[in-house]
């Protein structure tokens, strides 16, 4: 069998098993296109994101609304503003690089992490 078949069967086969999960919605899978995590989540990897916690600290890895797109960014410092609190985050592969993301913008926590075979 191929790599890329491999792959596609992995992720159908963790989307199935995590189907139960989602339709709570508190729980849902990310495909991870880019290697800003690298390397402990690689591109097309698969997370598990929980969107019932808000509570989030420094470590965590955090998925939050970027423009068009979802960003899974480590939370590295927390700040209270007069607007809320802003959390700087920043890709394990981006050291040079933090954003600012504000409470609000954060959809989840990520819990799980699926990296492809």
């Amino acid at each position: 069998m191929s790599e890329k078949y491999e792959d596609a069967r992995l992720d159908r086969a963790i989307a199935s098993i995590l189907d139960v999960w989602r339709g709570s919605g508190k729980i849902s899978c990310v495909k991870i296109s880019t290697g800003s995590m690298e390397p402990f989540i690689r591109p097309g990897a698969i997370v598990v994101v929980d969107h019932s916690t808000k509570d989030f600290r420094i470590g965590d890895i955090v998925v939050f609304r970027n423009s068009d797109h979802m960003t899974a960014h480590r939370i590295v410092a927390v700040n209270e503003g007069h607007s809320g609190i802003i959390f700087q985050t920043r890709g394990d592969n981006t050291a040079d690089r933090s954003e600012s993301v504000p409470e609000a913008l954060v959809m989840g926590k990520v819990i799980e992490v699926h990296n492809s075979l």
